[in-house]
């Protein structure tokens, strides 16, 4: 599922290659054949109307297996690690500050399952 505000979405520009790995680590690591109805959701969203915000939110969510740094402490996902670089050359070269969390599911609900990450972007619009 995708799910973005239709409305004057259009000039909101989106950090290149943010996304794309995120969405990759859910099929590499959150779905198994233990999952039967896999989902992943990105979702795209405003907390104010768009003359007013100040921040753009960026959601990777999925109902597989759940991230956890317990897992292996010997290995880091590659996908993290590239968004970790990336979003660090992105804050260095913008003198910004993009914000970037994970969160297991299971711990805020144990009934649940899966993996939310969270992005916290500076809102920048084109100017075309």
């Amino acid at each position: 599922e995708i799910n973005y505000p239709k409305e004057n979405f259009q000039n909101v520009l989106i950090p290149p290659m943010i996304i794309q790995p995120l969405i990759e680590n859910v099929f590499v690591h959150a779905f198994s054949d233990e999952i039967s109805n896999p989902l992943l959701e990105l979702n795209i969203y405003l907390l104010e109307p768009i003359a007013y915000a100040n921040s753009l939110f960026i959601e990777v969510k999925d109902n597989g297996l759940g991230y956890s740094s317990k897992k292996n402490k010997n290995h880091t996902s590659m996908g993290l690690s590239i968004v970790q670089e990336r979003l660090e050359l992105i804050n260095n070269a913008n003198k910004t500050s993009i914000e970037l969390k994970y969160i297991n599911l299971k711990d805020v609900d144990p009934k649940t399952s899966g993996t939310k990450v969270q992005l916290k972007v500076p809102l920048k619009l084109s100017t075309k």
